[in-house]
């Protein structure tokens, strides 16, 4: 249960008048869910995506920054790959992403004083990782306190081993201290699901009016059905159990993908069909790996967002895959709502209490298979003997449709303008 305070008053917006600055480390938006949130455009003055780029740009829609030169280019040239990498590790406390929010910081401030001098509203969303972001929102706030700033949490910090381990152990006193003034200072801290937003509150001491969750989402027109028909290296020629994948699948320790190549060739021995079809970046070490353990493994490489979503409908289940660490149970995939929306039976290789596991038994889009017990033998069992129709027959579509960017829109809106419905 979250924990509440004394209520914190915090800026509200006209979004008549309100000029939104959206602050992405990828042009173009990035992720799904910060695309989709350009396209709120219409109901503000002005929505500005601030990104890195080649080169400057400033307008009504964009504001992009060039990064600062890395000094420690030099080693590279110098080929002294190793010290280049401990010289970032050491130097840049938030990562190589300072490089963009130091350069950002003078013409983001000057866009904004600029709104301000005009009579406008002011909103600052900034999305994490990279967790850099957050140092962007206490210079405006410094700055100009009216801002209204929204740190968008799409995963933890310190609680993260994947990221607080990055931060060498002479920075992570620092680090923490830096993150605890992010969560104090920004006026809505948004997590991607409700356990997160549970820890933000029961561990790191955030009230629960500086905290909302808001879901990743699906948008139905995204799904562009594809038809089959492409080469499947690999693969059996007759009819297979196919298991598609969207995403990075060998990320361990929080994503185990050699386990779960492991556990196909091992089903396929014991003489179950079945097929692995990874949607996704794939590492060159780890193709290396795979080269010899191609037998039932398709590697589609990088496929674009909307293209992939349409693949993962012609396959006969869709797989999620999370070990179970304990910041794994607050992680929300941003690809699970639009495996819904396919309509093929997800089966959740996740902790058995975890926001994935949640999401799953709430809809009733699939099966969870807990990755704290003995998965593959769990998997292999329920493969034989799974029926994917009576499957399909337990979706529930009014908690499905929970997920619609049409509903979700409407949470980003109040949570943008701090009015609620």
């Amino acid at each position: 249960m979250l924990r509440a305070s004394p209520r914190l008053e915090v800026p509200r917006l006209d979004p008549r008048n309100a000029v939104v600055y959206v602050v992405s480390h990828w042009p173009g938006g990035g992720n799904d869910r910060v695309k989709k949130l350009l396209r709120l455009r219409e109901h503000f003055a002005k929505l500005i995506l601030v990104t890195p780029g080649q080169s400057a740009v400033s307008n009504d829609e964009q504001l992009t920054v060039p990064p600062w030169p890395n000094p420690n280019g030099l080693f590279r040239m110098l080929k002294l790959e190793a010290a280049k990498t401990a010289a970032d590790r050491y130097l840049y406390l938030t990562g190589m992403a300072q490089l963009f929010v130091q350069a950002l910081r003078r013409p983001l401030l000057r866009s904004i004083a600029a709104q301000l001098a005009e009579g406008r509203e002011v909103c600052l969303l900034t999305t994490a990782p990279p967790h850099a972001h957050g140092l962007i929102g206490l210079y405006v706030k410094r700055r100009f306190p009216e801002v209204r700033w929204l740190m968008d949490w799409q995963d933890l910090w310190t609680y993260d081993e994947n990221y607080y381990l990055l931060s060498p152990p002479l920075y992570r006193s620092r680090v923490r201290r830096l993150e605890r003034r992010m969560l104090e200072t920004a006026d809505l801290n948004i997590t991607t699901n409700r356990r997160a937003a549970e820890v933000l509150n029961g561990l790191y001491d955030v009230p629960v009016e500086r905290l909302r969750s808001i879901h990743h989402h699906f948008h139905r027109p995204d799904l562009q059905v594809e038809p089959a028909g492409e080469a499947r290296l690999g693969a059996d020629p007759a009819p297979a159990i196919r298991i598609g994948f969207m995403g990075f699948l060998f990320k361990p320790p929080r994503v185990p993908g050699m386990q779960l190549v492991s556990a196909v060739q091992a089903m396929r021995k014991a003489g179950l069909p079945v097929e692995l079809h990874v949607h996704g970046s794939v590492q060159p070490g780890v193709q290396k790996q795979l080269a010899d353990r191609a037998d039932g493994i398709v590697l589609h490489g990088f496929t674009p967002h909307e293209k992939a979503i349409g693949m993962m409908a012609r396959y006969d289940y869709l797989a999620l895959l999370l070990a179970d660490l304990p910041n794994c149970r607050n992680v929300m995939s941003i690809k699970l709502p639009h495996y819904m929306i396919t309509e093929r039976p997800i089966i959740a290789i996740v902790p058995d209490q975890s926001a994935i596991a949640d999401m799953v038994r709430e809809t009733g889009t699939g099966v969870v298979i807990p990755s704290n017990a003995d998965w593959p033998r769990q998997l292999e069992a329920f493969l034989r003997a799974a029926d994917p129709s009576a499957l399909m027959a337990q979706r529930r579509e009014e908690a499905i449709e929970a997920y619609a960017w049409s509903r979700i829109s409407l949470e980003w809106m109040q949570a943008i303008t701090g009015n609620e419905a």
